[in-house]
Parts: C-alpha cells; structure tokens; sequence
C-alpha cells in the first residue's frame, strides 16, 4: 500500500521537478518506468538523478538490455573470443580496406594497443574491446544500468533481461555480417569524439533531452550507416515492444534501465510503445 501511495504521487506531480531521462508507459490500468542510461560515467558524474533512485525504490522489478553479470564473467569472454575469432584463414587486416587498417592501426597505436593483438578477432569484437579499454582509458566506469544491476543483486531486489546471453552472441554475431570497414570506421569516429563529447551526452542525458541526445550519438550513427543503426537500435526496439507490452499486463511496476538511444530518433521504444496504443509521458520526479 505504501508503495502504490507513493506511485500515485509521483505520477501526479509531474510539474513540480525537473526533468529527467524517466518515462511512465502506461495501459491505464498498470505502469512501467522507463529509464534512459548512458554506456559510461565518471565517478563524478554520481550520484544520478534523484528521480532515478526514486523509480529503484517504487518498483517490484528492474529489467536491463543483458546479464550484466554473466557477460562480464570470464566464461561469457570465451564464448565470445571462441565465435569472434577467424578460424579460416582470414585476419581483421584482410577483411579490412588498407585505409581502415591503417586508421585502427594508427588508434590502437596511440592507445598503446598493438594491432596484432586484434588481428584475429572479427570486426565486432575488435571495436568492442576498443570501446570497453578507450572508456577506461577515460577514466569511465559504468553507466546506470551497471549501478543498478549491482544495486540489485546486493539488495535482492527481483531482476530481469530483455536479451539472454546466449541472444548476446547472436546479436554480436549480426554485427559481423555488416560491412567491415563501415563498422569499423564508425566506431573510430565515435571514439575519437569520446572524450570531447562525453560530458555533452551525460548533460542531455541528465536533463532529457532527447533530441540533444540523438544528435550526439544516434544522428551520427544513422548518417555513416543506416544499415548498423538498424541492427543496434531500431530492430531490437521492434523485439522489446512486446516484452514491454507483457509488463503492463500485471500490477507489478517493472523498471525497465536501457541504452538511451532507444528512446530517441526515429524509430525510438517510446514511438513504438505510443503506436501499440499505451501512454508514455516524462515521468519527471
């Protein structure tokens, strides 16, 4: 009862804060919170958003993109390096354009990553890894879905996972099907405007906006390969309106913490959710 209280005050209240990336989709009848999150913060870039902790302390249940947890195990690694590594006589260096070869060459240089050590890799998990090691480069830790998931394992709040592990690799392995030097190359630009970018992306970020924030990551994106923003963005979108659709289905309020760029630019999870009927609106707190 207290809890419902509190929902009922929350989502009445709207004009009386700020607003920030959190969105109440509704059927009328039941509600689900939509958090937006961003890949990487800096330690000071926390605490979050007071409204951010307040959905944690309403909801039954927290949903995230993955198991966070399982991923980040060595296990998962191997898996991963097992399916991403060319076992038929190809390299990275052959299926990439000279020019693209040399740009990575010259990146992973800088960072004082040989590129040998990428050479066997396919393109997918080569620009994973150069993301995961130019964050922490940064001095970049995790984003809000990190903080959450580990929030919720020590708190023993329920959790739940739009995509499985094993759908993980699969997606990881669409990636690959895509043209090697078009998704190479749009990572390097991505992460070479990293550093300089990444306090205008948490600033959008924090105040919800969108449209600031799609012109920062997903417009770019759209503009070098529509192709690769399809398979990151808009295609899961049109998978995770119908596991969102069965969340409205009970009382239990579900919080679901996602990759911002899902809920901006066309093709966007709040468009979809808003097509399909339900009511989405900021849920400013």
């Amino acid at each position: 009862m207290i809890r419902f209280l509190l929902l009922l005050v929350l989502l009445a209240a709207p004009l009386a804060y700020a607003q920030t990336s959190l969105w109440e989709v509704s059927n009328g009848r039941h509600h689900v919170i939509i958090g937006g999150s961003v890949q990487f913060l800096s330690w000071d870039d926390y605490p979050l958003p007071t409204a951010f902790d307040q959905a944690y302390a309403i909801a039954d249940k927290v949903h995230f993109q993955t198991d966070l947890g399982a991923i980040s195990k060595p296990g998962f690694g191997l898996r991963a390096m097992q399916s991403m590594t060319y076992r038929d006589g190809r390299t990275l260096r052959s299926v990439l354009s000279p020019e693209v070869w040399e740009a990575l060459r010259e990146f992973s240089g800088e960072r004082s990553l040989p590129s040998n050590s990428l050479i066997m890799f396919r393109p997918a998990f080569a620009v994973m890894t150069l993301s995961v090691l130019e964050g922490r480069r940064l001095g970049l830790g995790r984003g809000p879905d990190g903080y959450f998931y580990s929030r919720a394992h020590r708190t023993g709040k329920p959790v739940g996972y739009l995509e499985s592990v094993d759908q993980q690799l699969l997606f990881l392995g669409r990636l690959n099907e895509l043209d090697p030097d078009t998704l190479v190359t749009a990572t390097l630009n991505e992460l070479s405007t990293m550093e300089d970018q990444s306090e205008q992306v948490v600033n959008a970020w924090r105040r919800g906006d969108m449209a600031a924030l799609d012109q920062l990551t997903g417009a770019k994106l759209r503009a070098e390969s529509p192709e690769l923003y399809r398979s990151l963005v808009t295609d899961r979108n049109e998978q995770w309106v119908d596991q969102i659709a069965a969340m409205l289905k009970t009382p239990d309020l579900d919080y679901v913490v996602l990759d911002a760029m899902h809920l901006s630019g066309p093709g966007n999870l709040l468009e979809l959710l808003k097509a399909q009927g339900f009511s989405v609106r900021p849920l400013v707190l």
